[in-house]
């Protein structure tokens, strides 16, 4: 997710928006509030997932979810910066859509129009750089030329944004009025506590958010190190580090850490619990390629009648073949799949290499199986 560029939305809308009134601590604490909206659904994501909430990932960054929290967000700005509270919610659903779109734009999985279409609209398209460095010169060079030009542009109305239309009482000197918003906007608040409060809090703002990436970036480490000892078939090894990588802040696409438990409890022969995390994996992330095809390939290699085990991976074949035709490993899938099925009731290998040959064919690149189900993980690098 764009850390840095969402704290400059934030300064964006309180630049266009500044609050109203004469009160040093609603004025002192608008900006940081503003940042802070701007963070609202990677908040709630965090707290949902420490309480063990499923689907608030997907939820909390949709735009159900912005259309939603805008009412009583915007209603909390409204009191706070003394605006029209119809205003006040257009800004909390600005600034909380945004988020979910710049997270989108960059490559990342947000499912936008969730739960009407539960599929990502911007996959694999990367227009916000993911380096950190990168994304925050992109974002003060957009937030600097957006601030010169709406000055320029409203230099004769520096409260066009607000509307406010209401002359204030002429001036004994024979000067122009203003209004309310022209004063707010253009004279500084006095200094003391709580200006100095307000920047603390803004830059607090930005520093937690600046930690929890680096956090996030630590536990994407512990999960590439699952995915190589998967690979290497450290099954339990990778079950301590898929723990790890499980905890505060979350890290990876919604269903990938159940999918990566399900492939290692595989591994471990445990088909039950295997079965209980790929399902889990499919409810969050039905467009999971990976996930959707090893569903298919388990229940073709279940020890179950051909009937049963044509009947169970059939629900997943038609997916593959209906929503996943252009992917590039989709026809070998199917063929593994197929090959399994068209076998009489499965037997377990005595060795890894009594079903090298149909790993071999199942993946490019591969590892041999791990001696169960002849297993090449692959899969858990995509």
């Amino acid at each position: 997710m764009p850390v840095i560029g969402h704290a400059f939305c934030g300064l964006a809308a309180a630049h266009c928006v500044p609050a109203a009134g004469e009160s040093a601590p609603r004025r002192a604490l608008w900006v940081p509030t503003i940042v802070g909206v701007a963070y609202l659904p990677d908040v709630l994501t965090q707290l949902g997932l420490m309480a063990e909430l499923p689907g608030i990932r997907v939820a909390s960054h949709s735009l159900l979810a912005a259309i939603v929290l805008a009412v009583p967000v915007g209603v909390g700005l409204a009191w706070l910066g003394r605006l029209a509270w119809r205003r006040g919610v257009f800004l909390a659903l600005l600034l909380i859509g945004l988020h979910s779109l710049l997270d989108a734009l960059q490559s990342t999985d947000r499912l936008l129009l969730w739960p009407v279409w539960d599929r990502p609209l911007t996959d694999k398209l990367t227009m916000i750089p993911v380096a950190p460095r990168d994304e925050a010169l992109l974002f003060a060079v957009l937030f600097v030329v957006f601030v010169v030009v709406r000055q320029a542009v409203h230099a004769d109305s520096p409260a066009a944004f607000r509307g406010a239309s209401k002359p204030a009482q002429s001036q004994g000197d024979g000067s122009r009025g203003q209004t309310l918003a022209e004063d707010c906007a253009c004279v500084p608040a006095a200094p003391g506590f709580w200006v100095v409060a307000g920047q603390v809090l803004a830059v607090g703002i930005l520093l937690a958010a600046m930690g929890t990436h680096c956090l996030r970036a630590g536990r994407e480490n512990q999960l590439q190190e699952a995915k190589t000892l998967i690979r290497d078939h450290e099954f339990e090894e990778a079950m301590v580090r898929i723990g790890k990588a499980s905890r505060f802040p979350a890290v990876a696409r919604p269903g990938q850490i159940d999918y990566l438990k399900a492939v290692a409890w595989e591994g471990l022969d445990d088909r039950e619990q295997a079965e209980r995390y790929y399902l889990a994996s499919y409810g969050t992330d039905p467009w999971y390629f990976w996930c959707v095809a090893d569903l298919g390939f388990f229940y073709a290699a279940a020890d179950l009648p051909p009937e049963e085990r044509a009947r169970l991976a059939a629900p997943y074949i038609r997916r593959l073949k209906r929503d996943f035709a252009g992917h590039e490993h989709q026809p070998r899938m199917l063929n593994r799949i197929e090959r399994r099925l068209a076998r009489p009731m499965p037997s377990r290998p005595a060795t890894p290499e009594a079903d090298r040959q149909d790993t071999i064919d199942a993946y490019p690149c591969t590892v041999p199986g791990t001696g169960t189900w002849a297993r090449t993980f692959s899969s858990v690098s995509s």
